[in-house]
């Protein structure tokens, strides 16, 4: 294996197991034109600037099946190169994804459900906590008018000092 470029790169052989993805991390700018892409069915090659970024690969791969993608946005390189041994692997029926927001109200509603408490009035205690009792019905009648206070000023102290830099108070 040889990265001179230190190119990030990625190897995936175990999403679909009838092939082998890489993708390589390629400066976004470098013109398609100047990369040299070489599959082999042991080694995949990459040549671009005068540096080589050189893997060798697990399984043998098709060479002549081999694709290979270049992302406008980001620049990275994808080889998806299918194995020479093709394995069958039986379809299964794909399962229905529930979001987060379906299982959460699922487990709210059971929640409701289960825990369905009701209030009960003990009809001994009513007479201590009667809310009616704390206002009496004809207490408007009995309000008085509120009483106005009037304002008087404090005896100033003898040893008061004015300065007459302090501008007064308001």
């Amino acid at each position: 294996n040889m990265n001179q470029a230190k190119w990030p790169f990625r190897l995936d052989d175990t999403t679909d197991p009838n092939s082998v993805t890489l993708e390589v991390k390629i400066p976004k700018y470098l013109s398609t034109q100047n990369v040299d892409l070489d599959v082999q069915p042991t080694y995949v090659k990459i040549t671009a600037e005068n540096r080589t970024f050189q893997l060798v690969l697990n399984e043998e791969v098709c060479p002549d099946k081999s694709s290979c993608q270049r992302s406008q946005i980001t620049g990275s390189l994808v080889i998806t190169m299918p194995t020479m041994a093709q394995k069958y692997v039986p379809e299964q029926p794909e399962k229905k994804i529930k979001s987060f927001r379906e299982e959460n109200t699922k487990l709210i509603k059971e929640k409701i459900i289960k825990t369905s408490e009701y209030l009960e009035v003990d009809s001994s205690t009513s007479s201590d906590l009667d809310f009616s009792k704390i206002v009496e019905k004809n207490s408007r009648s009995k309000l008085a008018p509120a009483k106005r206070v009037v304002a008087t000023e404090k005896k100033i102290s003898e040893d008061f000092v004015d300065d007459p830099d302090v501008p007064p108070l308001f």
